[in-house]
């Protein structure tokens, strides 16, 4: 049976004969070329994000990657890069510092590959930026998921220039891969959030979050807030289980009170009902998530015990847990805000104000929402409570953060002034750009600052401690032993010089100090006997631990140690140039 070109016009979609990509057609009795679905995706309306999206990652890059080998490593650069160059086969590194310390070994492992014939700090640093600037086309992936394309674009831009995120991303530390591993796993689960019964967003979930642990311990708790999540969010209803309100905690109390609603119709129907209805649906999916990644989690433990080093992992955990708080409790308050941008925080939170009075009035909060607001509210609260505070420990939030915050400013209405209208685009814009103009600028100072004395911990390079261990290198014989006032610039001298230096601060109680680090009981006989030959003085430990520092030249004095370099740095172009680093060394009378 044959049919008119009528009829082929109006027949169902399903029906028609679809013209194949790339194909002609005959329109008007000229011929045009079908553009091909790959093409299309870039063109037309697609291309009014393609184009802003580029523009933000390539300005996110450069905020990374320029003048990165400006200063040098700092401690934990220099631990992280060591055990890099470890992996890598590097001997001079090897029995200086252990593979195996408190991390896992994920990104230290990819660093290994670059490290093959040797170590290059800038290449280093390339690999940490790499995972920042892929962060934020994840962060824009979820902004548009949740809240459209204008949201995700504006999310992106945020994080791309908040000093937060830019500044530790432009260092070898292990939480700028760890929140790009986290924020995949954040939109895996929001994903799964907006469809539950999409298994495969759920296993997503998993294996990401396993990648996020096996990259950094302490995401562990980023796991407690997406359990804290699908413990309160609402679960799609069966059509063969208990009616409930939809939540997992009813769902479970209804199981515990009424076991036989629950298992009736398994018992009614085993085995093969069962097989098909239980163990091949979404409980068959959570178990396979669940075993994921809890083999993924299980390769930290197994690796330090096939590697013979599980009596240090047990150290590491016991100095972890009970270690004296090395912050006050207002640390993060006074830290972080300031950090990601005070501005950009107040608009997420009167957008977190916004959904807490939607709730009040009868509008439940949207489970993608439920999700970030765990994601975040979980890592505050237990960062807040460990007793050990670091600079880039709440980084995964920073996500968060800047997908929050682009909800409010694209719901901004239009205004009239002057008797003229503004239009809604216009002011959203003008409110996105006083944001970012907020950020731009601290951010830059962050990347190239005036030098200073006062370094905290994950905040960026140690200046002249770089010169300061090639020195080192370039002066003092092999074999040569250094103490210095804590560990944090032995680390560095030992990573630059492959000279094993020691920290004076360094508690010779195994209960109060890194299982890494050797403390050396009696610095008088030790610098007496020889084994200790040279002493290293730097204004960033005598700042935090001003005790020791005196005590360091206290030996100086005692033992008519000579001053054979220091190292200065200039707060300005004017500036007087002040002392960082001294060496002395230790002559035999």
């Amino acid at each position: 049976m044959t049919t008119t070109p009528t009829e082929k016009a109006f027949a169902p979609a399903s029906e028609r004969e679809l013209p194949a990509a790339g194909a002609t057609a005959q329109l008007g009795g000229t011929t045009r070329l079908t553009p091909s679905r790959p093409f299309r995706r870039f063109s037309g309306r697609n291309s009014t994000t393609v184009v802003p999206l580029a523009v933000i990652l390539v300005v996110g890059a450069f905020l990374r990657l320029i003048d990165l080998g400006r200063i040098g490593f700092n401690s934990d650069e220099a631990v992280y890069a060591s055990q890099a160059a470890s992996i890598a086969g590097l001997e001079q590194y090897k029995t200086l510092f252990p593979v195996f310390r408190a991390h896992p070994l994920l990104f230290q492992t990819v660093l290994s590959i670059l490290f093959q014939g040797g170590t290059n700090d800038v290449a280093a640093r390339v690999v940490a930026a790499a995972f920042g600037v892929a962060t934020i086309a994840l962060t824009y992936l979820i902004g548009s998921r949740m809240y459209g394309k204008r949201a995700g674009l504006v999310a992106a831009a945020f994080l791309a220039v908040m000093p937060y995120h830019v500044v530790v991303t432009r260092q070898v530390l292990l939480d700028g891969p760890m929140v790009f591993f986290a924020t995949a796993t954040l939109y895996a689960a929001v994903r799964f959030a907006q469809d539950r019964r999409s298994s495969r967003w759920l296993l997503a979930t998993a294996v990401l979050m396993g990648l996020t642990f096996l990259t950094k311990e302490t995401s562990v708790l980023l796991l407690v807030g997406l359990l804290t999540y699908l413990f309160i969010s609402p679960q799609p209803r069966s059509a063969h289980g208990p009616s409930s309100d939809g939540s997992l905690l009813t769902t479970l109390r209804t199981m515990r009170t009424g076991p036989r609603q629950v298992l009736a119709p398994a018992l009614r129907h085993a085995p093969a009902r069962l097989r098909q209805r239980y163990l091949t649906g979404r409980a068959a999916t959570a178990v396979a998530a669940t075993l994921i990644l809890l083999a993924m989690m299980a390769v930290l433990p197994l690796s330090i015990k096939l590697s013979g080093r599980k009596s240090t992992g047990q150290s590491y955990l016991a100095w972890q847990l009970f270690r004296r708080s090395n912050h006050s409790l207002q640390f993060y308050l006074n830290t972080v805000p300031a950090a990601i941008g005070l501005l950009l925080v107040a608009v997420a939170l009167v957008a977190v104000a916004l959904m807490a009075f939607g709730a009040t009035r009868g509008r439940p909060l949207d489970p993608a929402e439920k999700l970030l607001l765990c994601w975040a509210v979980v890592p505050i609260l237990g960062f807040e409570i460990y007793p050990v505070k670091g600079y880039q420990y709440l980084l995964p939030i920073a996500p968060v953060v800047a997908v929050l915050a682009a909800k409010p400013i694209l719901r901004l209405p239009g205004l009239s002034w002057r008797g003229r209208r503004v239009s809604r685009t216009v002011v959203q814009g003008i409110v996105v750009a006083v944001i970012l103009g907020s950020l731009v600028w601290p951010t830059w100072n962050r990347i190239v600052p005036s030098p200073g004395t006062t370094v905290v911990a994950g905040s960026g390079g140690v200046p002249e401690g770089r010169e300061a261990g090639q020195f080192v290198a370039d002066n003092l014989p092999e074999g040569a032993q250094l103490l210095t006032v804590g560990p944090s610039m032995a680390n560095i001298i030992t990573y630059y010089s492959h000279r094993r230096a020691t920290g004076l601060s360094v508690s010779p109680n195994p209960l109060n100090r890194n299982p890494s680090y050797t403390a050396v009981d009696n610095p008088d006989s030790a610098i007496r006997q020889g084994t200790i030959q040279y002493l290293v003085w730097d204004a960033y430990s005598a700042s935090r631990s001003p005790h020791f520092a005196h005590e360091l030249l206290t030996y100086v004095k005692r033992f008519n140690a000579q001053l054979i370099h220091t190292f200065t740095v200039t707060r300005s172009h004017h500036g007087t140039p002040t002392d960082v680093i001294r060496i002395y060394e230790v002559r035999k009378s």
